[in-house]
């Protein structure tokens, strides 16, 4: 029998750690992913493109012996959202965050957030370039998660997920 003093005995902790970035544009759905992620609400978002996220912001999320910190960041100035950004010009604040991560240890693994809505490869190469020129040469892979899919009208025929597959995935050829 146990003694009713006895402390709770603890699971052991995580045994990798892991550092995750969400990156995109304001409004692209980062916070809505970390929410995904941690399996309840803990990072603000909105109903509209505006800006949720004021400032870099890390949550610890744990899994199959993994921790994972996961950084919700401001988003890039590059979609309609409205910009709440320093005064600073956004892409020199957009730097000091990754510059910020890098300096609180390696980046295992970016998330780039792209909405569905007006997808534009273009937009996408730019944002994967501004990041990439921030890892300063190390290499880091880059997981693109296409977001707002509710958004998108259904069709009798197709899902709206293979729909925008079948428009789209000859860009990614």
């Amino acid at each position: 029998m146990s003694d009713s003093n006895d402390s709770p005995v603890l699971a052991d902790p995580p045994i990798r750690k892991c550092t995750v970035v969400i990156a995109g544009a304001v409004g692209s759905g980062k916070s809505s992913l970390v929410n995904l992620l941690s399996r309840k609400s803990v990072a603000g978002t909105s109903i509209d493109a505006g800006r949720c996220t004021g400032e870099l912001k890390d949550y610890t999320i744990s899994f199959r012996d993994t921790a994972y910190k996961v950084f919700d960041t401001v988003g890039f100035t590059c979609s309609n959202g409205p910009s709440s950004v320093p005064k600073e010009r956004p892409k020199k604040y957009e730097k000091r965050q990754i510059g910020e991560i890098s300096g609180q240890g390696s980046i295992d693994l970016i998330l780039l957030c792209v909405p569905s809505r007006n997808f534009r490869v273009q937009a996408v190469l730019d944002i994967h370039n501004k990041i990439q020129g921030e890892l300063n040469g190390r290499k880091v892979p880059i997981v693109l998660v296409v977001t707002h899919f509710e958004e998108q009208q259904p069709s009798a025929t197709t899902h709206t997920i293979d729909r925008w597959w079948s428009e789209n995935s000859s860009t990614f050829q």
